[in-house]
């Protein structure tokens, strides 16, 4: 019988950030086997201590870089200088790091601030911020000093010469960010993406392009016997793929499927819409309403202009109202 593997255990408040981005409290011995499934490159610490002996002994034995940046134990104020704060988020936007795992003592109050301050450089809204931030706590509550440490937070944060593909989506071309100050290399930024083995190779990634073509490479294919029976052998790629939606011996791949008489919406007339209207008011706002409205039957010019233009918002309406019970009105 095979021995059985010791369970996973996660570090205390464990949560992923972004892709190769981690967070959790102080790891200890028996989170050791669950981070090194992650392959971590980087553990970065804000603590008051340099790391201890068992987790500096599982950064050697496992080749991951230990960054120390010394933060106070959090009492009555956020331990936290924006300066500092500017450091840490820098260190956590190198791709060079990346896969890392940051933690404080509790995984809470330094780690939700410096993630926070990391969302507001991704140009999230503070709101949002704070609801992620407050899934850590244990009251689910954000403390209005650390809502106002990040709603101040605009200190200089130099950008590294990597970043990864999920910081702005992997856009610089803009110059300014609109709530924090950003120092830019001297050299271009490139943008990280995960390393691909030896079957991604290019020669592999033209062959998976032929595959996923299908019956059309037979039609791009200058050699192919179908192409010379076509009478396209002598035309740019570009003059056969315009030729191709013309030419009825070339089938597109995909088939649209038959529309059938139960699919067709059936005729609805303006006396229909204006009865539907005229229920959907009397449900909504109660019958006094309705009849002080000004509803005359259909018949004028003018009016059937106007309803030909709002027939949209009509329709929207009455299935607003089919969404609420009877006995609920919308807001």
């Amino acid at each position: 019988m095979p021995s059985e593997l010791p369970p996973l255990y996660p570090p205390f408040r464990y949560g992923l950030v972004e892709e190769d981005l981690y967070r959790g409290a102080y790891p200890k011995p028996r989170n050791f086997r669950f981070l090194r499934r992650l392959g971590l490159r980087s553990i970065l610490s804000l603590t008051p201590e340099p790391p201890n002996e068992d987790l500096t002994d599982f950064c050697k034995a496992n080749n991951i870089t230990p960054i120390f940046v010394r933060v106070d134990k959090p009492k009555e104020h956020i331990p936290l200088s924006f300066s500092k704060t500017a450091q840490i988020l820098s260190s956590l936007i190198d791709a060079t790091n990346l896969p890392l795992f940051v933690h404080c003592l509790d995984g809470t109050g330094v780690t939700g601030a410096i993630i926070m301050c990391l969302r507001k450089l991704q140009c999230w809204s503070l709101t949002y911020a704070l609801v992620e931030s407050a899934r850590y706590h244990k009251d689910g509550v954000i403390g209005s000093e650390e809502a106002e440490f990040v709603e101040k937070f605009s200190s200089e944060v130099e950008v590294p010469q990597r970043i990864p593909k999920w910081l702005w989506a992997g856009q610089t071309n803009f110059k300014k960010h609109p709530s924090v100050k950003l120092k830019w290399p001297a050299q271009p930024i490139a943008v990280a993406s995960k390393p691909t083995g030896p079957e991604s190779s290019q020669s592999g990634a033209q062959v998976s392009t032929e595959e996923l073509r299908g019956n059309d490479s037979s039609v791009i294919s200058g050699s192919n016997t179908k192409t010379e029976e076509l009478g396209l052998s002598n035309l740019s790629p570009q003059e056969r793929r315009s030729r191709r939606p013309t030419d009825p011996q070339v089938q597109p791949r995909f088939q649209p499927l038959p529309v059938s008489a139960s699919d067709t919406l059936p005729s609805y007339s303006k006396d229909d819409i204006r009865r539907d209207v005229d229920v959907f008011r009397r449900r909504v706002e109660g019958d006094d309403a309705i009849q002080s409205a000004d509803i005359s039957p259909v018949g004028m010019d003018d009016e059937v202009e106007e309803e030909d233009e709002n027939l949209s918002m009509t329709l929207q309406a009455l299935a607003l109202e089919m969404s609420f019970p009877k006995t609920q009105k919308p807001a």
